[in-house]
């Protein structure tokens, strides 16, 4: 397993907040700290163009994340619950999180939970009130080439969570195409 304290990683701003503040919102619990220069992933960058994304850069945070209930406030406040990303070895904790604060969260979308979490789906979405399904999974061979978990700014979990926030539009979020990478 990576080490997901890297010093280098906790560099850099805490959040990095992109997109109209009028829209539904994405906040992305990131274990690994990308974003650390202040942008968004470049993969993420046409979704933040319809949507809010929260970039939650974990390694940034000295201590428990506090901040997660306030800015799953703040979203709440402007235009309802959020869809939440996570993965890996983050993924049961947060889920913990979100069950504190579950009006707040629309889904959760999960990269390569750990196997725990991943045979305890059905179980944890019962007892946190909330939908959560897993949207990525590294596999091994050729195509991955990363191990476990896949980063939250590969275009493999992009196009899945894109998918599934725009299918929630009226219109299917036909508008531009950002989701029709397939998966």
């Amino acid at each position: 397993m990576r080490n997901f304290a890297e010093p280098v990683r906790a560099r850099g701003p805490v959040l990095v907040w992109e997109g109209p503040r009028n829209a539904e919102a994405i906040v992305v619990l990131d274990p690994t700290g990308a974003a650390k220069h202040g942008e968004l992933p470049a993969t993420w960058r046409p979704l933040a163009g319809r949507r809010q994304v929260v970039w939650c850069r974990l390694p940034a945070v000295h201590g428990p994340f506090d901040e997660l209930a306030d800015v799953l406030s703040e979203i709440a406040g402007q235009v309802g619950p959020a869809w939440v990303v996570t993965s890996g070895p983050v993924a049961r904790e947060m889920i913990g999180r979100v069950s504190e604060l579950g009006d707040l969260v629309r889904a959760v979308l999960l990269v390569d939970p750990e196997m725990t979490v991943l045979s305890d789906i059905e179980g944890l979405a019962d007892t946190i009130g909330v939908h959560i399904e897993v949207v990525a999974r590294s596999r091994p061979g050729l195509r991955d080439r990363v191990e476990p978990p896949l980063p939250l700014g590969h275009p493999d979990v992009v196009s899945p969570v894109a998918r599934i926030v725009l299918a929630s539009e009226p219109n299917g979020g036909s508008k531009d195409g950002v989701h029709d990478t397939p998966a």
